[in-house]
């Protein structure tokens, strides 16, 4: 398993952000969340329409 996780780190981009740069690479997602509000998948759904293997 690969150390490609999201924390709250300042040194990172916000969530969004990195969430739509690996949306835009991957062939697949997955999320471990104690959590996700619908409002979220709005934020997130451009950039899963927009990439070609989905």
């Amino acid at each position: 398993m690969s150390n490609n996780f999201i924390t709250n780190n300042a040194g990172q981009k916000s969530l969004k952000a990195r969430l739509n740069t690996l949306i835009g690479i991957s062939e697949e997602l997955k999320f471990l969340v104690g959590f996700f509000y619908f409002s979220g998948w709005k934020e997130l759904f451009q950039g899963l329409i927009n990439n070609p293997t989905i």
